[in-house]
């Protein structure tokens, strides 16, 4: 069932809470797509970045756990872990037919208050959804034990620590494994273009 609550800039990203703590976290539970950004202070670069860079997207899956690469325009890349093991109900995002696009919503919000700072909403095209969707699928396979997945998370953030040692590990992945958000084309890019 798709997220049926309304957003709105200025208000709390979610009733239940007032402050997270800092970094992404990414929502494919309940067959919608949102990525949230939580951040301290965002500044108006940084915000001003996020609602009009360019955003481009990568999936990597690493052991028992999966990645979503990201970067806006020129800023760092970042990424946001995901386990399927972890949902508290089915995995329910379904592939989409070649030439279609599935909605993304994506929010900047301050940590500290809990309050949206900006929102974007934009596509993934059918071929990275369905790169990501496999791969949940074959996550979703594998023996589970939260400790291993807390172990093979903290193993990627040594081998990746940041910004620059994630472009290196987007540039090796396949054409399939990244995309343009709000792309037209449902084409996988040059591997070239990052």
């Amino acid at each position: 069932m798709k997220d049926a609550r309304l957003y709105r800039v200025g208000e709390l990203f979610s009733p239940e809470r007032a402050d997270w703590p800092e970094g992404p976290h990414l929502w494919l539970d309940d067959g919608a797509i949102r990525l949230a950004l939580f951040l301290t202070g965002p500044t108006p670069q940084e915000i001003a970045t996020f609602k009009k860079g360019q955003p481009r997207f990568a999936w990597t899956e690493q052991g028992v756990n999966g990645y979503l690469l990201f970067t806006f325009a020129d800023a760092p890349w970042s990424d946001a872990p995901f386990n399927p093991q972890r949902l508290t109900e089915p995995f329910a995002l379904q592939p989409g037919p070649r030439g279609t696009h599935e909605p993304v919503v994506i929010f900047l919000v301050h940590a500290d208050t809990g309050r949206i700072a900006a929102i974007r909403i934009l596509t993934w095209p059918a071929y990275f959804l369905n790169h990501v969707i496999a791969s949940v699928r074959r996550l979703e396979t594998h023996r589970y034990a939260e400790p291993e997945a807390r172990a093979a998370q903290q193993d990627f953030y040594r081998r990746y620590p940041g910004g620059r040692s994630l472009y290196r590990l987007v540039q090796t992945l396949s054409p399939e494994a990244r995309c343009v958000g709000g792309q037209r084309d449902d084409r996988p890019q040059d591997r070239s273009e990052p």
